[in-house]
């Protein structure tokens, strides 16, 4: 019965190492009209402050490339210390302190994608990488139900209590410098993560878009429908791993945003829970095509300087979400035809 315990919880720290940083680095998204009213930012530099862990995250992920004792516990302390200084609202302060919130992400996401590949089980990568959507679950929750920033980061005590959870880690144990010289993700595995990517970053603008219609509340279905998707998708994947199968979610994800800006809100319905899910089956895909599973964590973190990127750049031109969903998805398009 405590080995059935161990190993249930050992199967929970992969989507908990995902989710919760996942949760810290995306609540302030619900917060644009704060930040833009209370400390006096422009839009673009609200979205600069979201965005700015993406920046963090790539160090993160870096450093955790030398890491031989599992880091679980220690990073998810030190996030729980950093979300409870995020109620500082010294943007001299929150800026630095929403990068570091980033290195932890990247510590702790890449932990998990790796922990989850290892264990060649798709129902766990689904759900490993479903920690996004379940990230934004909990951060539109806690809006909804504490309503200020203060309030919220004093959430991170429970994050410290979730670093207790015991853990066992799984490591390919390459020495130093094996690790300097082969820990670089393929050219094609950035733009695949870089492409897998962009409809989760596009949606840092959504919850202010949507406050502006007054439909912020589609959020939470969607999300709670991407988390059906992020199982049920790697399933069908790796039963019948169509090509067209593949490119078919592409298209949806592509259609429903781009309808979805510009025309009916109502389709982020079925934008959302696809565009989050299609990562879902993107570390098997880079796996199965030759990739280290270790690699797979870092290219995840590298091309997510889109999570900077996108949201800044949607802020200052007008159709920028359009433009870069319409030219990300049709190279997903390309690389699984092709």
């Amino acid at each position: 019965m405590r080995h059935m315990k161990r190993d249930l919880i050992n199967k929970v720290i992969p989507v908990i190492a995902y989710s919760i940083p996942t949760f810290v680095l995306l609540y302030p998204s619900f917060f644009v009209s704060f930040l833009t009213t209370t400390l006096q930012l422009s839009y673009w530099e609200s979205f600069g402050l979201i965005g700015i862990p993406f920046l963090g995250r790539i160090v993160g992920s870096m450093f955790y490339q030398f890491f031989r004792r599992d880091t679980y516990r220690q990073s998810m302390v030190i996030l729980g210390l950093l979300t409870l200084a995020q109620e500082i609202t010294n943007i001299y302060i929150l800026f630095p302190l929403r990068f570091f919130v980033g290195v932890l992400f990247g510590i702790l996401t890449t932990y998990a994608v790796e922990q989850a590949v290892y264990t060649k089980n798709n129902i766990l990568l689904g759900l490993t990488t479903s920690g996004w959507a379940i990230g934004w679950i909990l951060a539109y929750l806690s809006y909804s139900l504490i309503l200020s920033w203060v309030s919220i980061s004093y959430l991170g005590i429970i994050i410290i209590l979730l670093a207790l959870f015991p853990t066992k880690m799984e490591t390919s144990h390459m020495d130093l410098q094996e690790k300097k010289i082969r820990l670089t993700p393929s050219f094609i595995s950035l733009i695949v993560y870089m492409s897998a990517l962009t409809p989760a970053f596009v949606l840092e603008v959504v919850p202010n878009f949507l406050e502006r219609e007054k439909l912020v509340w589609i959020l939470f279905p969607s999300y709670l429908f991407s988390l059906f998707l992020y199982v049920f998708l790697p399933i069908i994947i790796g039963r019948f791993d169509s090509k067209l199968l593949k490119s078919g979610i592409v298209l949806i994800v592509l259609v429903t945003g781009l309808i979805a800006f510009l025309a009916n809100p109502f389709f982020f319905l079925l934008f959302i829970p696809f565009g989050l899910a299609i990562l879902s089956f993107i570390p098997k895909v880079l796996v199965e095509k030759g990739e280290e599973p270790k690699k797979v964590g870092v290219a995840l973190n590298i091309a997510s300087v889109m999570g900077l990127v996108i949201p800044v750049l949607s802020s200052l031109f007008s159709y920028f979400p359009e433009g870069i969903l319409s030219f990300s998805m049709v190279a997903l398009l390309i690389l699984f035809l092709f």
